[in-house]
């Protein structure tokens, strides 16, 4: 779009300028009209947006336990060893243990079972520094088999209990 000024301006500018303004206004005259024939400067582009970051996936540390056991060692030691190191590397604040076990008893000695399962992994926790108040338990006996089998069957893979690290909730 031309403005007034500018159709003023490009009248006046040309082969009657140096009569009407002397040869010395011509050029800068003739400046001034490119500078408004072009187009004004763009804004930069926007930097392209970032991706948000990825929901929180804690890493689980999970542990077996033998028949009717609630007993942490073995394997289970450095299990928990590898668990503290994360949570003291990472900063975590709240450690959640889910414990479990198989479908051979009945399901509310099973959940009992379970419970104490939590319990002794949570004193192994505790005894290499991480604080009480900071561990969740949530025991649940036979309702989350790693393997499905029929009632009454012993399965060491579904006699476990995982570590994990909860997301941080916002404040």
């Amino acid at each position: 779009m031309v403005t007034g000024f500018q159709a003023r301006l490009r009248g006046q500018v040309g082969a009657s300028a140096p009569a009407a303004y002397g040869p010395a206004m011509a050029w800068p005259l003739l400046a001034l009209a490119a500078l408004l024939q072009t187009a004004p400067p763009t804004a930069p582009a926007a930097p392209p947006m970032r991706p948000p970051p990825p929901p929180w996936q804690s890493p689980v540390y999970r542990l077996f336990f033998a028949w009717n056991g609630t007993g942490v060692t073995g394997e289970g030691v450095a299990v928990l060893d590898r668990a503290v190191d994360d949570y003291r590397r990472n900063g975590r604040v709240t450690v959640e243990i889910v414990a479990a076990a198989d479908d051979s008893g009945p399901s509310a000695y099973n959940l009992r079972l379970s419970a104490r399962r939590a319990r002794a992994v949570a004193d192994g926790l505790v005894r290499r520094g991480i604080p009480r108040g900071a561990i969740i338990l949530r025991p649940v006996g036979e309702t989350r088999p790693l393997v499905a089998t029929p009632d009454g069957v012993r399965d060491t893979l579904n006699r476990y209990a995982d570590i994990s690290f909860p997301a941080p909730t916002p404040h």
